[in-house]
């Protein structure tokens, strides 16, 4: 009755009470987050600050780049396709790319896990405009919707990527018991077939603290398929020099040293 009672207060008041996930299933999903090194050094692509990310230095590799989540900033997708490499950008929240550039085409469309009106599937945007090649880059930020997402795509369609950049948001609902089953459920998938290779945390919603655990509520993580590169142990140095703070007026956030190391 006690926390009946106290759980309708907190609702009244607008806090809703969570479900705490087991610290050691946390910790254990963290750990399986921890980049690595391999034969391909990390290059910066994009804008100083915020839209800018670092790639396994491939670039000569990639045929195509899927870019869901444009907003107001397109610089990473224009610095690639300067290089000569086709971009399929979707966004349905607007209404073209931020930047123009024969390369770069745009559909108003969101990425989802269903094919309707204003969502396409990650399988049904691929089989669209690059059906056969797994030479593919994707660079996602779709404030939230990247799990469900990759969850519902096919292991054959994320396969054809070499690589992938995900902003993760909401990270820390990791401590939440059905927030660490979709995020966990997330790279289970994902952690199949690639490494970690670099781990940034974005600034722009600070941190959380648990069980001595500091969490980012964003975090932008490059992943590398496994078959196409050598592993050469775990990355023991942050930040890796490259790094720019995304939110200048915002404090820089710094993870510990648990995310990183072997």
């Amino acid at each position: 009755m006690l926390r009946r009672a106290f759980k309708n207060y907190c609702y009244d008041k607008g806090y809703f009470a969570k479900t705490n996930a087991a610290q050691s299933d946390v910790q254990s999903l963290i750990k399986k987050m921890r980049p690595v090194k391999t034969n391909y050094p990390l290059i910066r692509i994009g804008s100083a600050s915020d839209g800018g990310y670092l790639v396994p230095n491939m670039i000569d590799e990639i045929k195509a780049v899927y870019s869901p989540g444009v907003s107001n900033n397109s610089s990473f997708e224009l610095e690639l396709a300067k290089k000569g490499i086709q971009c399929y950008l979707i966004d349905y929240s607007v209404d073209k790319a931020a930047e123009e550039h024969p390369l770069i085409h745009f559909d108003k469309k969101f990425l989802g896990y269903t094919d309707d009106e204003i969502h396409w599937t990650l399988n049904s945007w691929v089989k669209k405009y690059t059906p056969k090649s797994n030479e593919l880059l994707m660079q996602i930020d779709i404030e939230g919707a990247e799990y469900e997402s990759i969850i519902s795509a096919s292991q054959e369609t994320l396969n054809r990527f070499r690589v992938i950049i995900a902003e993760f948001h909401g990270l820390d609902s990791i401590f939440s018991k059905y927030g660490y089953r979709l995020i966990n459920l997330c790279f289970e998938k994902l952690l199949k077939d690639f490494y970690v290779v670099h781990l940034h945390p974005n600034n722009c919603e600070g941190e959380v603290r648990r069980w001595g655990l500091r969490v980012p509520r964003v975090m932008e993580i490059t992943f590398i398929r496994k078959d196409i590169c050598k592993k050469l142990g775990f990355v023991n140095e942050y930040p890796h020099p490259l790094d720019q703070t995304c939110v200048l007026s915002n404090p820089d956030l710094v993870l510990d040293q648990f995310w990183y190391g072997d």
